[in-house]
């Protein structure tokens, strides 16, 4: 009922979801406008959390850092800047779980950048990792070792 009502922008679904309750049901129950979390077939927005990274990568890579805009927007001049500055890095994404590998995957790939993604049944995954410009873990336990 809520996410009908006009009052309401945004709806977001705390994922997993228990067994009881069907996660692709619930989801299509969201009208896609305020479905802002990005977990539908054919999204409207950018999933928060790959939107998140690719902030945090353009403040880390930026030229001159301290002009970088703290927006969370992404515009045409940034996704200049990152098929340029990434085409020279190597990536490695730690995980494919539906709420943070897979969507930070697609952000990722969406701007065209190169990446490799590790899992647990990845061989040798540390000679990955000690090659990367950049790592974005999207595991809960911890797999990089100093």
């Amino acid at each position: 009922e809520v996410a009908h009502e006009e009052d309401t922008t945004g709806v977001i679904i705390q994922l997993p979801l228990p067994a009881a309750l069907s996660t692709t049901t619930l989801l299509d129950y969201v009208p896609p406008m305020k479905e802002i979390e990005g977990f539908k077939k054919k999204p409207l927005f950018e999933h928060p959390i790959g939107l998140a990274v690719m902030c945090m990568i353009k403040k880390a890579l930026s030229p001159d850092p301290m002009t970088t805009s703290e927006s969370v927007v992404i515009s045409e001049k940034d996704i200049v800047f990152f098929k340029n500055i990434m085409k020279r890095k190597k990536v490695v994404l730690l995980g494919r779980g539906r709420t943070g590998g897979e969507p930070i995957g697609n952000t990722l790939s969406r701007y065209k950048a190169n990446y490799i993604n590790i899992r647990k049944s990845t061989p040798d995954p540390d000679d990955f990792i000690k090659q990367a410009s950049i790592v974005v873990s999207a595991v809960g336990m911890n797999v990089i070792n100093p």
